[in-house]
């Protein structure tokens, strides 16, 4: 039989690949491991669609009997086949994404170069490795690909070469990503019961764990989530938890890590002292002449790659998102798109994003992950669950994205210049809105013929949506509601799984380069995440970048220096630490905090005020800087005093020491922080 053959026959009269993935997955690896080594297939089919099924079964903790019950069939027929290993899984993840895609300052070849890993991973990989002919197996082996990450099982007799095929395709590709892969073959009990599930029983871990000694029982208690008041019943629930599915998942991450330690190559263009350099990257030699407009750019393969595939497609794939989102919400799309059929395509430089925001020439980049999620997938008992759990939360992240753009009112809007996206290769850029049947819509490449149509381009740019992560471009003033909504939206899609969303925002001149602005949307997002940890929400951090100026030191740094003071400055012993910033802040008092501003304005209240509140606080130590506050605010008129009051009875800001707020925990020291900072940097964006 040929692979083809074995996946119809399955299909056919076993299981059904279309509600059953993952098993008919199952069942394909073990049949061609069969056919590898020469056996008789039609004769196990039955049995191997049996315990296929079995693997991705829901019951997460059969009782004890049950369970070795099951791991004993499940040796047994391994043992019957005489196959060895018959099904390995498979891990990649692509090697240092964000290099590849802000290696350039200029959007289009950022925009390119996201397109290009997406579709890797997305859709080449199952087109071209995972095809189910020709020796590959098929499409339902995989049980995740996004965010430049693969998981799929695979016929041990295949495994490596199939890595191999999934490492030359990038490169073959991109010329520069490259992609690490590891393989590892796991008994077929050790898909459902986690790693030895043959050698390692119930009996024995609660025997261990009565027997361990002190550093041994903290390596149990951090392995398991064990505490040591845990009676039997609980102990076999953490059991159960941690020895599944996702423990391979652990093991498998491993291995990553490791693999990626080790690789001892990486692609190199040699660029001599004669050679004209890539005026993009300015890394690769130029190869080859680009002209938009009247600026001529002469570039590498890689850059003119990125920029020809961002010319082409990235209209296509954020209308089409777009479209996806409104599919069941047909009343709001006439509200976003204004009067269809219309042409719409992307923003050509961070200057078409900045000329949208109040006030005009700002951008904001949003860089957001999801909170716990390695832990959570560690903790999933099956495959299917495994898979499940994946596409939700891809959804997930596309809704949440695509949602908040709606929502928030960042639509289409009329290009500054209307030449400079028509005719020549501008119009590869356009795309076609219009509706469909069913109150649907539906998009396509513009033609000449679609020239008399009403033009408008986004006001934003999705650089990278999927799986957990995302990084956005919107106006300015959008971008602080945006990035909250974003992470609530998220995480009341995923509060059943316990998942949250953290993110770090830069507003900034629309004149930085790209992979500047993300660098330092990173440092915020690692910093938010870290807040997020000690709480059971989200949380984000965010800067305002107002001068044309640069940070010479990572945001930590420059915090410390300029936004924390120690009382007394001498160097003798602290007695106290004054911090003007209350970031990063939880999800929850970010949004009281942007409410409290659109109030603010709402009455009118005069930023000069709230820079001299700030002086007070940033020139003088504390005693002496309420008093200057307090005499700042008692010169307001009474509705700002009472404005200014009320604002700080909302965050209980204890009147003797307004309007510092003391930190909470033990210090050797007394610790201040204040919101007012935080208020007046964000005060034109909100």
């Amino acid at each position: 039989m040929t692979c083809k053959q074995i996946q119809d026959k399955i299909h056919n009269d076993y299981i059904n690949r279309c509600d059953e993935s993952i098993a008919f997955g199952f069942a394909v690896c073990i049949a061609i491991q069969l056919m590898h080594e020469e056996k008789d297939v039609e004769q196990y089919l039955p049995e191997i669609c049996n315990y296929a099924r079995k693997l991705i079964a829901d019951d997460n903790s059969p009782n004890t009997k049950d369970r070795q019950q099951l791991i004993s069939e499940l040796l047994a027929f391994e043992y019957q086949l005489d196959v060895g290993v018959p099904v390995s899984l498979l891990s990649a993840d692509t090697d240092k994404v964000k290099s590849y895609v802000f290696e350039s300052a200029k959007l289009p070849e950022v925009r390119g170069a996201s397109i290009i890993l997406d579709e890797l991973n997305r859709t080449s990989i199952v087109k071209e490795v995972f095809t189910g002919k020709d020796c590959q197996p098929p499409e339902e082996c995989i049980i995740y690909n996004s965010g430049g990450g693969l998981l799929a099982i695979v016929p041990t007799c295949w495994a490596k070469r199939i890595g191999m095929e999934i490492e030359r395709l990038y490169l073959d590709r991109t010329k520069v990503a490259t992609i690490t892969t590891v393989t590892r073959p796991f008994h077929l009990c050790e898909y459902r019961f986690g790693l030895r599930a043959d050698q390692f029983t119930f009996d024995q871990f609660r025997q261990q764990w009565a027997n361990a000694d002190e550093q041994r029982k903290r390596l149990m208690m951090n392995y398991y989530g064990l505490e040591e008041t845990d009676d039997t019943e609980k102990l076999w629930d953490k059991f159960c938890e941690t020895k599944g599915f996702g423990e391979l998942v652990r093991q498998m991450s491993a291995d990553l890590k490791a693999a990626k330690y080790r690789k001892g190559y990486a692609p190199f263009f040699e660029a001599g002292h004669f050679i004209r350099a890539c005026d993009s990257c300015e890394l690769r030699p130029a190869f080859i002449q680009d002209t938009i407009e009247d600026e001529i750019a002469y570039l590498c393969k890689i850059c003119y790659n990125k920029r020809d595939v961002g010319r082409r497609e990235k209209g296509r794939i954020v209308n089409e998102n777009l479209i996806e989102y409104f599919q069941n919400r047909p009343c709001e799309f006439s509200q976003y798109y204004f009067e269809l059929p219309m042409r719409i395509a992307p923003p050509r430089d961070l200057k078409e994003i900045g000329a949208c925001s109040r006030p005009s020439g700002f951008v904001g980049i949003i860089y957001a992950d999801g909170d716990n999620v390695g832990k959570t997938l560690e903790n999933l008992q099956t495959p299917s669950k495994y898979q499940d759990f994946s596409h939700k939360m891809d959804k997930a992240t596309k809704e949440a994205v695509f949602g908040t753009i709606v929502q928030r009112g960042i639509k289409p809007v009329f290009p500054s210049d209307k030449s400079k996206y028509e005719g020549g290769k501008n119009r590869q850029r356009i795309q076609v809105v219009s509706p469909a049947d069913n109150e649907q819509l539906e998009t396509r490449r513009a033609t000449k013929e679609d020239d008399e149509l009403e033009l408008r381009i986004h006001s934003f740019e999705a650089i990278s949506v999927g799986g957990d992560d995302l990084v956005l471009i919107v106006p300015g003033h959008h971008a602080m509601w945006t990035a909250l909504e974003i992470c609530e939206l998220f995480g009341q899609q995923m509060q059943d799984e316990k998942i949250t969303m953290s993110a770090g925002v830069v507003i900034a001149s629309d004149n930085y380069p790209v992979y500047y602005l993300f660098d330092l949307a990173s440092q915020l997002q690692k910093s938010a995440k870290k807040e997020s940890r000690e709480a059971s929400e989200g949380a984000i951090d965010f800067m305002v970048m107002t001068a044309q100026n640069t940070l010479s030191s990572q945001i930590a740094d420059y915090r410390k220096e300029f936004m924390e003071r120690k009382i007394p400055e001498d160097g003798s012993e602290v007695r106290e630490k004054l911090c003007l910033t209350a970031r990063p802040y939880r999800l929850s008092k970010l949004c009281i905090l942007l409410k409290w501003i659109e109030k603010f304005k709402a009455e009118d209240y005069p930023t000069s005020q709230l820079y001299g509140l700030v002086q007070s606080l940033q020139e003088h130590a504390r005693q002496h800087s309420t008093l200057r506050f307090l005499y700042q605010w008692y010169r307001h008129k009474q509705t700002h005093t009472k404005l200014l009051g009320d604002f700080m009875a909302s965050w209980k800001i204890e009147q003797a020491s307004t309007p510092w707020m003391k930190s909470q925990g033990e210090l050797p020291f007394q610790e201040f922080f204040t919101y007012f900072v935080d208020l007046l940097e964000i005060y034109q964006f909100v």
